[in-house]
């Protein structure tokens, strides 16, 4: 699970990031959405740090992966940049707990040693994620001419 979640976690940033159509789409000259991600990250840290000392991690976790679901199925009915930003800003509001919460949960059921094994896989798979979202967005760009 933490590794699917920290590659699919990746993989929405460096998609977005790379999209044309979403510039094309809003008539955008650059691309900030990916600002507009870790602006969010930045805003809610201390915050999700914070809910993460009261409350039970695992409950903390599945709230926020499930919101981030929800907030990236809700990007398909933007219809204007405004909305983008929400829907943006939103992901990046709950993936800032993500990595802390695994690394408390992979110190909750792993010994020292397991855990810079377990820690650096979850880390491979996030660049993993690199390589399999570039193949994709080539596929898709080769399809579509």
């Amino acid at each position: 699970m933490v590794h699917s979640a920290a590659c699919s976690s990746q993989m929405q940033k460096i998609i977005t990031g790379s999209s044309a159509g979403i510039m094309e789409f809003n008539k955008l000259k650059t691309n900030r959405l990916g600002t507009v991600l870790y602006l969010g990250y930045l805003a809610f840290e201390f915050p999700q740090n914070f809910c993460l000392q009261r409350f039970p991690v695992g409950k903390q976790l599945s709230f926020n992966i499930f919101i981030w679901g929800i907030a990236l199925c809700c990007r398909a009915v933007c219809k204007d940049f405004y909305g983008l930003l929400i829907i943006r800003l939103l992901p990046g509001a709950c993936e800032d707990c993500i990595t802390v919460g695994f690394l408390i949960t992979s110190s909750m059921f792993n010994t020292r040693a397991e855990q810079i094994e377990r820690v650096g896989y979850w880390y491979a798979s996030s660049g993993f994620s690199g390589i399999l979202s570039s193949f994709i967005i080539y596929d898709i760009g080769a399809a579509l001419g």
